[in-house]
């Protein structure tokens, strides 16, 4: 017998609406019960949500700003995106970018997925209200997520990590900039994204979200750590690594497959080379430096469609784009 959670609309939105949601919130994580035993009737509670989560997050939006003494009455930081990016593909050439995944010149691409309610998949489109402003923006607040955290040694099953759409510049989008890895390198050692890093949006800029660890080691796409220390410092967000990708998209890194990227991860193409010629970068930096040359970093690179590497202090190919780690707990999925 399925458990039946009927929520009603009250005119006294300010009290009674708080106590409901965080009554329905204590509840449901007190009995942790599976989603096929529960059924949320939404007759009368004046929302349109079917769902348990989403109905919470409607009462929390018409309960204004009280929250009742003893509770604590929180926003998600990421809710589900119920439309999808598009772009165009206006490339020529048949052997690469856009074209060579089938698409004829001015087709619509779409990135990413809706998904499926209660669990998350690679390429599930976000917004995520990053600023804290208490709005979701749905084109400059779009993020995929990509896998659970890891930074090459070990994963986090509690914390999701979400890519941004696009590069940026001064921590804001921007498609039309690209930056070197590190300008600051030698055959010898491995030193980490020192320049790239100083592109990411700042603790002020992405005021709502976090990093779990500001000091990291960084590890090759093997595994062996190259850098250790590296620091975030003073930044909300950082670069995605192979392993992420690896765990993400079901791909090896390193192989350097055409078309590796384009049946799981075409999301991590958008707003690149992939598209459009006109746009500046062919896709965006990972934190990973390659095994065999310290010179030497991993990217996204759209004209193959998949995970190449370019010496770390080009400026003209890769542009800087943030990912994000939320807990899953902060996310409405």
């Amino acid at each position: 017998m399925k458990k039946i959670i009927k929520i009603v609309k009250n005119n006294m939105i300010g009290f009674t609406v708080g106590v409901v949601i965080a009554i329905a919130i204590s509840t449901y994580a007190a009995t942790q019960l599976a989603s096929s035993s529960v059924y949320y009737d939404n007759t009368t509670s004046g929302g349109s949500s079917n769902t348990v989560s989403g109905a919470i997050d409607e009462l929390y939006d018409m309960a204004t700003t009280h929250c009742p003494d003893g509770y604590i009455c929180k926003k998600p930081i990421c809710k589900r995106a119920t439309t999808l990016h598009t772009e165009i593909c206006s490339q020529t050439s048949t052997s690469s970018y856009c074209r060579a995944d089938g698409y004829t010149s001015g087709d619509t691409i779409t990135y990413g997925n809706l998904g499926e309610s209660g669990t998350l998949a690679s390429g599930d489109a976000f917004d995520c209200d990053v600023n804290g402003d208490g709005t979701y923006d749905a084109e400059t607040e779009r993020f995929y997520y990509v896998s659970d955290m890891t930074n090459g040694i070990t994963s986090d099953s509690d914390t999701a990590v979400l890519i941004y759409y696009n590069n940026v510049s001064g921590g804001e989008a921007n498609n039309t900039t690209s930056y070197a890895y590190n300008t600051n390198y030698s055959s010898t050692e491995y030193y980490g994204p020192q320049t790239a890093v100083t592109q990411l949006p700042t603790t002020s800029q992405w005021s709502n979200v976090s990093l779990k660890y500001k000091t990291r080691d960084i590890t090759d796409e093997l595994g062996t750590i190259r850098v250790t220390g590296f620091s975030y410092d003073g930044y909300s967000a950082r670069l995605l690594t192979t392993q992420e990708i690896e765990q993400g998209c079901k791909i090896t890194v390193g192989n350097r497959t055409k078309g590796e990227l384009s049946s799981k991860c075409k999301y991590l193409m958008e707003n690149t080379k992939y598209s459009n010629s006109s746009l500046k970068t062919y896709g965006s930096w990972l934190e990973t430096p390659t095994s065999s040359d310290s010179r030497s970093a991993w990217n996204v690179f759209g004209s193959i469609r998949g995970v190449n590497d370019s010496i770390v202090g080009t400026s003209s190919l890769d542009g800087v784009r943030p990912a994000i780690e939320v807990l899953k707990s902060d996310i409405s999925y």
